[in-house]
């Protein structure tokens, strides 16, 4: 009982704690270090908007916080100069946000090396070379999550310096500026990559949705998750012979083209049939333990989809229940029941990576 009590005064504690610091102009470092100083369980702090960019006291490298392990440091204007100073008082901190900060550069010391951490997220910045993001492999060795959305990045730097990343299995750069393919082959070469969002880029703007994804499946054979869907054995081997086929008359192929024809030898073309891309999208369908990338047609009815489902399902149509659920960068956005069986599928607004979830009715 004794620990319940003291577990939900620290909970309603955190919770006053994030009231007062979010976009509460605490200008002084100081002042956030006697908090931590009073709280000294605290493992979670959140400080965005409260601007930080005033000089770093020396005397605070004498103060540890060993129980903190996320922080959060969006908006505060806070240079590299003082977060690295910032974590040698945080030496197991594991996750770190420092995003909308401006940052053009990651001007990290040297010396600067901290193995604790596994997740950073960098995300708007104005930070236009991947010689920059580079950097912060050197400074997280053991970083297996990075997210850099929207930067003005668009293509490596000559050699990649993927080797800075030997832990990184989880990438995401989606709204980056990439305007070449070549760039995208080079996600083969960090070493533990496996799940890669990079969505709503200058170079697939105009394609549509299953052709996209086709081409990306094919060309990255390390990639398991893509934009946040499963890459099934099914799906890369059905988007590995698309990718032949859409390049076995070009003249100038690329270096995969070479490497799948020795996998799956060559390929008789297909007849060309070409569909209205605001008539199809691509959708994960799930069903129990069986998930699926579909091209859906959305001017058909919920009745129809529910037929053509059947397959799929081994359900008759009226045994099964849709569920539209919207995704959001990953997350579940809302989850709608599609219940009428006369209403079009353009009047659920889907959008691509939305998830269509089938229940078997009891």
């Amino acid at each position: 009982m004794r620990n319940m009590m003291i577990q939900v005064m620290m909970m309603r504690l955190m919770i006053l704690l994030y009231r007062c610091l979010y976009q509460n102009q605490h200008r002084m470092l100081a002042k956030v270090f006697l908090i931590l100083e009073n709280i000294p369980n605290l493992c979670f702090l959140n400080l965005t908007m409260n601007p930080l960019n005033d000089t770093w006291d020396h005397s605070m490298h004498e103060k540890q916080f060993p129980n903190m392990r996320d922080i959060v440091l969006n908006g505060t204007c806070v240079s590299w100069e003082t977060i690295s100073q910032l974590l040698l008082s945080l030496p197991n901190l594991t996750e770190l946000h420092v995003s909308l900060n401006k940052y053009k550069t990651v001007n990290l010391p040297a010396e600067c090396v901290h193995s604790s951490l596994t997740k950073l997220f960098v995300n708007n910045s104005q930070i236009e070379k991947w010689a920059e993001i580079s950097k912060l492999g050197v400074a997280f060795p053991c970083l297996q999550t990075l997210n850099v959305i929207d930067s003005n990045i668009s293509n490596f730097s000559l050699d990649g310096d993927f080797k800075n990343f030997p832990a990184l299995t989880d990438l995401n750069i989606s709204q980056c500026q990439m305007e070449s393919w070549e760039e995208v082959d080079k996600f083969c070469q960090f070493p533990a990559l496996i799940n890669l969002r990079i969505t709503d880029i200058p170079l697939v703007k105009d394609w549509e949705p299953k052709q996209r994804r086709q081409h990306f499946v094919a060309r990255l054979p390390n990639i398991k998750q893509l934009n946040g869907s499963n890459v099934t054995e099914t799906e890369r081997d059905e988007a590995e012979r698309a990718f032949i086929r859409y390049f076995m008359d070009s003249d100038q192929k690329p270096a995969r083209f070479a490497e799948l024809e020795k996998i799956h030898g060559k390929l008789d073309p297909l007849a060309n049939v070409k569909f209205e891309k605001a008539d199809y999208i691509s959708l994960m369908v799930k069903f129990e333990e069986k998930e699926q990338i579909m091209d859906v047609y959305q001017r058909q009815t919920v009745g129809s989809l529910k037929k053509l489902l059947t397959n799929f399902t081994g359900l008759p149509a009226d045994g099964m229940r849709l569920f539209h659920i919207e995704m959001c960068d990953g997350i579940i956005k809302c989850t709608a029941e599609m219940r009428s069986m006369s209403r079009q599928l353009l009047n659920f607004f889907m959008h691509e990576g939305d998830i269509i979830e089938i229940i078997r009715k009891l």
